[in-house]
């Protein structure tokens, strides 16, 4: 029988319970500290985005906690859903999966394709996060992905009604994206080192999350004022990125009354970008029966993400 035993500074949630081989996250107390000020809301938080259903925050007995409180170090929680299936819902881990080092698999968007960064940038004007200008479409689940496998995303999560989006949404939509600075995109949010938390959203207020990072914005921009689109990181800030990429930055628009990035895809990255830092036994996400998939499976999420400088001005004016 596998004995959960989380170390020091961390706390333990498990999302799938097997005598075996648990399915848990493993979660650094300091930074969860540093992303959320309600870490229990937090920890359901998380379970929602991973399993895609809504589910209550247990202890290790079983017994359902009042989400005000506070978290004991080494402790162990349990998201527990009321689906049979606990992973009909869940993330899948090959929609973000990076390429090994050694490969260098060029994507072209096709031709008709290479206006999705002009309809970022005519909503969101700059650089999201820095208000540079020159800048990217930054997709939330990435164009190698296919827009079969974006569909079945949508179909699978069942807030897909509650927010209206369209089930043929393609991934060069822009509700699948931000503009914003090719740095970021390339050494962050592909490899999924940081992720955009929204609020509010079922679980979470936009009080919930620390005050924003104050930061200089272009005229023209501003921050919207019924929701947030922060920048966390969800491993320890590189120092080298600060203050380019702050955590708890939120995103600035142009234009506030075109649809901003989905909230669904959004909620579906950052679970799937906390499994990728803190998950444990995490092959169960991929072994699950009938679990969908596109016809044909495109490549690795993330092949096109090794630019160099000329492939960078490339893809600056491609995508």
């Amino acid at each position: 029988m596998f004995a959960l035993q989380p170390p020091p500074g961390f706390v333990q949630l498990v999302l799938l319970s097997h005598e075996e081989s648990p399915f848990y996250l493993e979660i650094p107390m300091d930074i969860m500290a540093r992303l959320c000020l309600k870490p229990r809301k937090y920890l359901r938080y998380l379970g929602w985005c991973v399993l895609g259903t809504i589910g209550v925050l247990t202890d290790d007995k079983g017994e359902e906690l009042e989400l005000s409180g506070g978290i004991l170090n080494q402790a162990i929680y349990h998201y527990v859903v009321p689906a049979q299936d606990a992973l009909a819902c869940a993330v899948d881990l090959e929609v973000i999966r990076q390429p090994p080092p050694d490969e260098d698999v060029p994507f072209v968007i096709p031709k008709a394709d290479r206006d999705y960064g002009a309809k970022l940038q005519a909503r969101d004007g700059r650089c999201v996060w820095t208000s540079i200008t020159h800048a990217v479409g930054v997709p939330i689940i990435p164009h190698e992905t296919g827009d079969e496998w974006l569909q079945l995303i949508i179909a699978s999560r069942p807030q897909a009604n509650d927010e209206g989006l369209d089930p043929a949404l393609r991934t060069v939509d822009f509700q699948n994206g931000f503009y914003a600075s090719a740095d970021i995109l390339v050494n962050w949010f592909a490899p999924r080192t940081v992720a955009v938390l929204k609020t509010p959203n079922p679980i979470l207020d936009t009080a919930d999350v620390p005050a924003r990072y104050v930061r200089r914005i272009a005229e023209g921009l501003s921050y919207p004022t019924d929701a947030r689109y922060t920048l966390q990181w969800l491993v320890p800030e590189d120092p080298f990125a600060l203050p380019q990429i702050s955590n708890n930055n939120d995103a600035t628009f142009l234009d506030q009354q075109m649809p901003r990035p989905s909230d669904l895809l959004l909620h579906y990255n950052y679970g799937a970008a906390a499994v990728k830092n803190w998950g444990r036994n995490t092959d169960v996400l991929g072994q699950r029966p009938g679990l969908p998939r596109p016809h044909v499976l495109p490549p690795a999420a993330g092949r096109s993400r090794r630019w160099t400088p000329e492939r960078r001005q490339i893809g600056m004016k491609m995508i």
